[in-house]
């Protein structure tokens, strides 16, 4: 009788998120690849399927959307491009954040940012291939080449 009560609380519970229209529901879920012949060919993938590829620092952001507390904020993060790979014709572009896996900026940050979609986002999962530390940006720099597009000194 206790185990059927228990179900019928959880089930319950998942049933009033999903008719209350919970969009927080869809949390963020990343995994990672098992193996270098695997991560070598996410890589790949996430290249091609990357609408921009940079390195740029933050400029500003603009909040599109505020959240209740503990949830996510919707902005708008401006970049000033110091060197770009793919996507990239003007000094600076912008990138949203309104996903659950949306990566979170900071003004001054220097950040390499593989931009998804429409308009372009940059993913916090590890397979997405946006980061922060500067170990990580020289490590997938030189993986990506030379860059394409530098700013006009």
């Amino acid at each position: 009788m206790k185990n059927q009560r228990g179900v019928s609380i959880v089930a319950t519970a998942l049933a009033v998120l999903w008719f209350a229209g919970a969009d927080r529901a869809d949390a963020c879920v990343c995994r990672g690849p098992k193996n270098a012949k695997e991560e070598a060919k996410v890589f790949r993938e996430n290249r091609a399927k990357a609408v921009v590829i940079f390195v740029g620092r933050v400029v500003s952001l603009e909040v599109i959307k505020d959240a209740p507390p503990g949830w996510p904020r919707h902005t708008a993060a401006t970049f000033s491009i110091l060197r770009g790979w793919k996507g990239i014709s003007s000094p600076f572009v912008v990138i949203d954040s309104a996903s659950n896996c949306a990566m979170a900026f900071e003004v001054g940050q220097e950040v390499l940012v593989f931009g998804y979609g429409s308009p372009p986002e940059a993913s916090v999962c590890v397979s997405g291939y946006s980061r922060r530390r500067p170990e990580d940006i020289k490590q997938i720099e030189q993986r990506l080449g030379t860059p394409s597009w530098r700013p006009k000194s």
